[in-house]
């Protein structure tokens, strides 16, 4: 919708500010990332003093720090528009820029308080206020749609202010909902900062902090893109093709996203033989999930990319299939997670150090001299070194997962299931194919459908899903 009411320059100068301001993200400092965890291990030792604390601690210096960040992105919207837009100005960028910083910075706040109903296993309540959010939003986009001005401007506020009524929302019922055992108000009477617990929060979310700064400026393709003054419509296919993989990711993210709250507050218990349980079970289910995914997209990528544009578009297409690797490296974000959860954090920085290393090689090879295609070949490939040596890692220092599992449940089984499905829909799509649009559309869903079915099945035939992983699936 954004793209077919902006144009493919006006797309990608969108794509560009964003990005821009995707960076005050990480104006918490990595509180987000001790929260979670504390919160877990607060609630699995049944410790309500404990997360009383957490929470006006994090409260107070969260407050703190995103007024700070706010009156920063004011001061630097427009050297950072100098930089990647020099060429391409336009009166409403710089009210872009300021609003959506401030939207990322509230976005930050809602991490960090998202961060609470994790710790708590409570995240479905949080799930439930997000989509309802983003219906509101998706509303006011389409009303900036049908408007005779759609102006950046006027977009960004609506990002800006859909993040504000979230924030809003998730307190709110943060201080009026059952959460954990019982009533459990955010205050116990006591206020004030807890120094000696901030310190704890800060010192074990710093090195993730980092590796998450690293990770970003990994992954800031687009400003890549801007760096070596990438043509406005090349950004935005780009961009396109840059999301279609993210969308499937998060599926993926959505799947472990509670395994992190689950290993703290089984390390807090010292229950090892869960939490080998728990890793042998989520490397499975996202072997399964991920290349079943990513085996779709890449083969219809083109086909994807038509209904979404409306028109073929190769850059999209290729971005797409190209960054599926990094895509499909979500599988060991699972286990990442559940080295930080059981206080393993280094494992995360040092995977996140060789993917930057790795980045760093191949700059001059890749992005230089092939643009869009070497960017997004230059992230699949750094990622991909980068999980193999998590795994590593993680099967050295945390849970030893047979090497029988790796290639029968990681490799073997998932490929040879996901080749059967997707193969036998691209048949059927190659039969029925061609047409308009929306033909184009009922036939990528039908595919879709055909293959997920296929996909159950041989995967429940082949012993790759059971009814267990099902289970955790639905609660995931």
């Amino acid at each position: 919708m954004i793209f077919h009411r902006l144009g493919p320059e006006g797309y990608g100068r969108w794509a560009l500010i964003f990005t821009i301001g995707g960076w005050f993200l990480f104006v918490d400092l990595g509180i987000h990332l001790g929260i979670t965890r504390f919160a877990g291990q607060f609630a699995g030792a049944g410790d309500r003093s404990g997360l009383h604390r957490l929470f006006q601690t994090a409260a107070y210096a969260c407050a703190g720090l995103f007024v700070l960040a706010a009156l920063l992105a004011v001061g630097l919207s427009h050297p950072l528009l100098g930089r990647f837009l020099d060429r391409h100005t336009h009166p409403s960028d710089d009210a872009a820029l300021i609003f959506l910083c401030v939207f990322h910075v509230l976005t930050a706040a809602i991490r960090t308080t998202a961060g609470i109903y994790a710790g708590l296993q409570k995240i479905d309540t949080a799930s439930v206020i997000s989509m309802l959010i983003g219906l509101l939003q998706g509303a006011g986009i389409w009303r900036w749609y049908m408007s005779e001005t759609p102006t950046l401007e006027r977009l960004a506020m609506i990002f800006l202010a859909a993040a504000a009524i979230h924030l809003i929302a998730l307190i709110f019922l943060l201080m009026r909902t059952p959460i954990g055992t019982g009533w459990m108000p955010v205050t116990d009477g006591s206020s004030g900062l807890d120094a000696g617990l901030l310190k704890s929060l800060l010192s074990f979310g710093f090195i993730l902090y980092v590796s998450r700064i690293l990770v970003a400026v990994l992954t800031s393709d687009r400003l890549y893109l801007g760096w070596i003054r990438a043509p406005l419509d090349q950004i935005a296919a780009y961009h396109i093709g840059a999301l279609m993989v993210t969308k499937a990711a998060v599926v993926l993210n959505v799947i472990w996203f509670p395994v992190y709250p689950a290993a703290a507050a089984l390390a807090a218990c010292r229950d090892d033989r869960r939490i080998e349980e728990l890793s042998l079970k989520t490397f499975r289910i996202l072997a399964a999930v991920g290349f079943f995914l990513f085996a779709f997209l890449d083969v219809f990528a083109r086909p994807l990319v038509f209904v979404w544009l409306g028109m073929d578009s190769p850059v999209a297409v290729q971005t797409a299939r190209l960054l599926s690797g990094w895509g499909l490296t979500a599988i060991f974000g699972g286990l990442g997670a559940i080295a930080i959860g059981v206080g393993r954090a280094d494992i995360q920085f040092k995977s996140c150090g060789v993917a930057a290393a790795a980045m760093l090689a191949l700059y001059p090879i890749l992005i230089r001299p092939f643009g869009a295609a070497g960017v997004a070949a230059a992230i699949s490939l750094a990622f991909m070194a980068s999980g193999l040596c998590l795994l590593a890692w993680f099967r050295r220092d945390v849970v030893r997962i047979p090497v029988k599992t790796l290639l029968w449940d990681g490799i073997i089984r998932p490929i040879g299931c996901a080749t059967v499905a997707v193969g036998a829909a691209w048949t059927v799509s190659r039969i029925f194919g061609g047409g308009d649009r929306i033909h184009q559309a009922v036939i990528v869903l039908g595919a879709g459908i055909l293959a997920l079915v296929i996909y159950a099945v041989s995967a429940r035939v082949a012993g790759l899903i059971r009814d267990d992983d099902l289970a955790w699936i639905r609660r995931s």
